[in-house]
């Protein structure tokens, strides 16, 4: 082994070994592998270890905790085409990748994708949201592209204007071309 193939093998053993360390303090159950992006961790490795990269890898049988990860939506369309130009133009949303069967859409810190079936419509459910601030504003800039907002009358939901007043919170829903019931919400 060459002079600085030896050096950067101590650096990176030194800098596992931070890793590893700040890890097994708090208390990560399983064996960990130092490999994958320390930022990711969130520990702190020191400036010459930034490049050091940590990844968890746990046992069989271990705990899987998604509450570490974001959730993305998938919503079926019977016509692919049809439901693409229908989020551009009624919510102002371009695919941010498309493939043969369906499109990936970005929005906020999350994604929803959309893909052809002959089921879609089919669901009596909300099968997405968002969350928004000034859900007024938002009813009227989506009113004005053409969005028809739902009316419901249910005991414990009534909507006035489009929008319901429940505990905490304030929503409207609406559908898109292939029969989703989507909803914006607003925290009060």
């Amino acid at each position: 082994m060459g002079l600085a193939a030896a050096l950067m093998f101590s650096r990176m053993a030194s800098a596992f070994r931070v890793v590893n360390a700040a890890i097994l303090d708090r208390g990560v159950p399983g064996p960990v592998l130092a490999c994958s992006n320390a930022w990711r961790t969130g520990i702190e490795v020191g400036a010459k270890a930034d490049w050091v990269f940590a990844m968890f890898v746990r046992g069989k049988g271990a705990e899987v905790m998604l509450d570490q990860f974001n959730v993305g939506v998938t919503l079926p369309a019977a016509d692919l085409e049809r439901a693409k130009a229908w989020y551009e133009e009624k919510l102002g949303l371009t695919p941010e990748k498309e493939w043969p069967m369906g499109a990936r859409y970005r929005s906020g810190s999350s994604f929803f994708d959309i893909y052809p079936t002959p089921n879609a419509g089919t669901a009596k459910n909300t099968a997405a949201g968002w969350n928004v601030e000034n859900l007024e504003a938002v009813v009227n800039e989506l009113r004005s592209r053409g969005v028809v907002f739902e009316e419901y009358d249910f005991p414990g939901l009534r909507t006035e204007n489009g929008i319901a007043a429940m505990d905490g919170e304030r929503a409207a829903w609406f559908v898109d071309s292939e029969g989703n019931i989507l909803s914006i919400s607003e925290l009060t």
